[in-house]
């Protein structure tokens, strides 16, 4: 019976090393072959809040009207987190539609990760547009910042009332139809007279009385 436990037991032995050089190489391949994750961070949480207490980049509503109004607007770029519905419905002239769901598509990363411009990010309120612009603060992409107030704040304190002119005059209305006044004015106006000549008759002069009777004295 010795001999049996013992035999097993030598056979277990030798076999140990060989179950572990397979669990090592499992594990090799395991970290080869596993799919790396594409969003790495390069912020830490600490950083991160850091950083959101101390940001001076977030743009006052009055301040986006200046830029949209100057020649700034050409180093600024307004990135509108809501709806395709609500984006077609009304948004800030020249922004460009990217719902919040799809900031971190392929199709997008040209647009968000360049330094060109600066990208500002709005939505109905700025409470929904400050974590994208954190969390793309956080896997490094630079550039971007987002309006205070949010949309519907800058729509009715400053769109509705401020709204800019055309550019083309043309699109302008006019505030009198200049036209039709014309055209009053001189169905209005007295016609014309042409003088005619007046036919005067000349008067005529009554021959006098011939006094009757023959002559005579008494």
């Amino acid at each position: 019976m010795d001999y049996h436990k013992e035999k097993d037991y030598n056979v277990i032995t030798d076999k140990l090393p060989i179950l572990g050089v397979i669990f090592l190489l499992v594990i090799i391949v395991g970290f080869v072959t596993i799919k790396q994750p594409k969003i790495k961070y390069t912020m830490s949480i600490e950083e991160t809040w850091q950083d959101a207490v101390n940001d001076k980049s977030a743009l006052r509503p009055e301040r986006v009207f200046e830029i949209l109004n100057s020649a700034d607007t050409a180093y600024y770029r307004f990135i509108d987190l809501r709806s395709p519905n609500e984006f077609l419905n009304s948004h800030i002239p020249g922004a460009i539609n990217i719902p919040m769901h799809r900031i971190l598509n392929d199709d997008v990363k040209s647009i968000l990760l360049q330094d060109k411009k600066i990208n500002v990010f709005y939505s109905n309120h700025h409470r929904e547009a400050c974590a994208p612009v954190l969390l793309l603060r956080q896997i490094g992409y630079a550039n971007n910042a987002m309006m205070l107030g949010g949309f519907a704040y800058y729509k009715a304190n400053i769109l509705d009332k401020y709204q800019p002119n055309a550019a083309n005059y043309l699109d302008e209305k006019a505030a009198y139809d200049f036209q039709k006044i014309m055209s009053s004015a001189k169905s209005a106006s007295p016609k014309s007279e042409t003088t005619e000549a007046v036919k005067t008759e000349a008067p005529t002069k009554k021959a006098a009385k011939k006094s009757g009777g023959g002559g005579g004295g008494c």
